[in-house]
């Protein structure tokens, strides 16, 4: 995707697909459960260090606040539901990370 200055479609997840052998539907959920992970892994580290680096960095670029503030609540018992995923927000947000760190 950033060598041919793209983001997230349809488009990349099929061409990803075909190169993994699998269908589009499949690698999209496995995205998306890891994405999953990362989102619970960032907000255990804002229950931890709330202005640690790692934590300012993922906020900013890769999750949304309110996301992550949700799975903050959903790790601490106090809601039913942790925070959604967003692939499209998660790759633009690398690539811009990427392209902002060189």
């Amino acid at each position: 995707m950033i060598t041919n200055d793209k983001g997230y479609d349809r488009e990349s997840l099929e061409s990803a697909a075909a190169k993994a052998g699998d269908s589009p539907k499949n690698i999209e959920q496995r995205v998306r459960r890891a994405i999953k992970k990362g989102l619970t892994n960032v907000a255990n580290a804002g229950l931890d260090d709330y202005a640690g680096e790692v934590f300012a960095v993922y906020a900013n670029y890769v999750f949304d606040f309110k996301n992550i503030k949700d799975e903050m609540d959903y790790v601490k018992g106090k809601a039913a539901y942790g925070g959604r995923v967003n692939i499209a927000k998660f790759v633009e947000g690398l690539i811009l990370y990427k392209n902002s760190s060189l």
